[in-house]
């Protein structure tokens, strides 16, 4: 099972799960019995998030998705159903609430520390808060044993398998916000710009819009299809006319100015000069003491 991020974080497949057929192209398919994905000891921060989805079969308890464990098989993080619920385990605190269900889901559980002993959890189904609670525990060092897929370690001991499939998970050092998960639910805002034949130097976008359908955002990741760390830039869009809605007045904190009608005037140390109403004229940069520009 590889790490399309290119951070390395290839899983290593225990008993015999099988690749099926996903919502993204292909998913991983466990039996409940001793199937099971090790991945490797990588950090996340103590505020991040986890998106993943997930097809139970069943919605018994003592299901496993996700994990992280201590180098003695003590718990530091785990997702999966206990408890009646969907829940989730920071060291020895705990929430379980929502519906468990079978069938494809979207699950985005965001995990962000707000002093040093409380975290407040939230988790979204299919783009929708399912439960929120703040607990008494926050993640702290993650250094131990690997991330492990569709299981859980009591000890030295596996247990909790996961009877169902998962397919594209992603992890986040950050924590996203709830815009973020819902345009990220929403495949249509999602799109990926490729540098020729260069996946490095891609990246996978996501846009958030406002209920006029105007961007308000743009995010930038690291092009990946599976589990991902990335770094991230985000461009703001500010829409401040209240006469004009979609008239866009500033965009990556640069202020645009317009003329009566309309078109823009300054940008960016752009200047922009305009003929009969709408024609563009010219465009003039100043740069290092010097005017560029273009005149049409």
């Amino acid at each position: 099972m590889s790490d399309k991020s290119g951070n390395g974080n290839n899983g290593t497949i225990h008993g015999n799960p099988t690749f099926v057929e996903g919502i993204k192209g292909q998913a991983i398919k466990f039996d409940g019995i001793d199937d099971w994905v090790e991945l490797t000891d990588f950090s996340v921060p103590e505020s991040f998030t986890i998106s993943m989805l997930v097809n139970p079969y069943t919605t018994d308890d003592e299901q496993a998705f996700i994990g992280k464990h201590s180098s003695s098989g003590e718990n530091i993080f785990l997702l999966g159903y206990w408890g009646g619920g969907c829940q989730e385990r920071i060291r020895i605190d705990y929430y379980t609430s929502g519906t468990k269900t079978t069938g494809y889901q979207h699950l985005v559980l965001v995990t962000d520390k707000i002093n040093d002993t409380q975290s407040e959890l939230k988790l979204y189904k299919d783009g929708n808060l399912m439960w929120s609670n703040i607990i008494d525990s926050v993640v702290g060092d993650t250094t131990g044993k690997s991330w492990v897929l569709a299981q859980e370690w009591d000890g030295s001991t596996l247990g909790d398998f996961f009877n169902g499939e998962i397919d594209e998970l992603f992890i986040y050092n950050t924590v996203l916000s709830e815009s973020d998960i819902i345009n990220i639910n929403g495949e249509n805002n999602v799109q990926t710009e490729f540098n020729g034949n260069s996946k490095s130097n891609s990246k996978t976008i996501v846009y958030n819009y406002d209920k006029g359908g105007n961007i308000t955002s743009k995010t930038e990741y690291n092009y990946s299809k599976g589990i991902f760390l990335p770094t991230k830039r985000t461009y703001d869009y500010t829409y401040g006319d209240a006469n004009w809605k979609d008239k866009l007045t500033n965009f990556d904190g640069k202020a645009i100015t317009y003329d009566a009608i309309g078109n823009p005037l300054t940008y960016d140390g752009w200047t922009f000069d305009w003929e009969q109403g709408r024609q563009l004229k010219s465009m003039n940069v100043r740069t290092w003491g010097q005017t560029l520009g273009e005149n049409w």
